[in-house]
C-alpha cells in the first residue's frame, strides 16, 4: 500500500509490518513497521563483521598475534601481506601462532572476519619479536686494588 494509506490506519497494532511501495527516501517501496507509535523502515541490511586487535604475546623468534572475537564472524583470515585473496583462512580461530622470525624486529601482519554478507576491513596488527636477554655486567664485590710497577730497563 502507498503512504497515504498506510498513515489513515485507525490505531495500528504494535508490530504491524505493511509493505509501503513508496515510503523509501528514494521513493520506492520498503517494508514498514509500527513500533512505539511510529512508522519504521526496516532495513535489510547484512552486515559484516567488525574486527578489534588483541594481544599479542611475543618471544625471540616468534609472535602469536590475537584478535578479539566477531559475534557474527563465520571465520577469520590471516595474511603477511593487506591481500585477502591470499590469506590463510583460519576457520574460528582468534589467534595465529608465527614463528621464525628475526628477533627485535618489528611486523605487520593483516586479519578479515567473514560471514554471509561479506568481509570487514583489513585489520593491521603490529608487533614485535622480543629481544635476546643480555647477561648483565659483572659485579665487583670487594676493594681488592691493584699497584703497577714499572721497573727501569736492565
Amino acid at each position: 500500500m502507498a503512504y497515504e494509506n498506510r498513515s489513515v490506519i485507525f490505531n495500528p497494532a504494535e508490530g504491524l509490518i505493511v509493505y509501503c511501495t513508496n515510503c523509501n527516501p528514494d521513493g520506492t517501496g520498503v517494508l514498514t513497521i509500527y513500533q512505539n507509535g511510529k512508522w519504521r523502515i526496516l532495513t535489510t541490511d547484512c552486515p559484516t563483521p567488525v574486527l578489534t586487535a588483541g594481544t599479542n604475546d611475543s618471544v625471540m623468534n616468534g609472535i602469536h598475534w590475537h584478535w578479539n572475537y566477531s559475534p557474527i564472524a563465520n571465520g577469520y583470515k590471516w595474511n603477511t601481506t593487506n591481500d585477502y585473496n591470499t590469506a590463510i583462512d583460519l576457520g574460528s580461530a582468534t589467534g595465529y601462532p608465527e614463528t621464525g622470525l628475526i628477533c627485535f624486529t618489528t611486523y605487520t601482519r593483516y586479519i578479515w572476519a567473514y560471514n554471509d554478507c561479506g568481509v570487514s576491513p583489513a585489520l593491521e596488527l603490529v608487533g614485535t619479536t622480543a629481544q635476546i636477554p643480555f647477561s648483565p655486567a659483572p659485579l665487583v664485590t670487594s676493594g681488592i686494588r691493584m699497584m703497577i710497577f714499572l721497573l727501569p730497563p736492565i
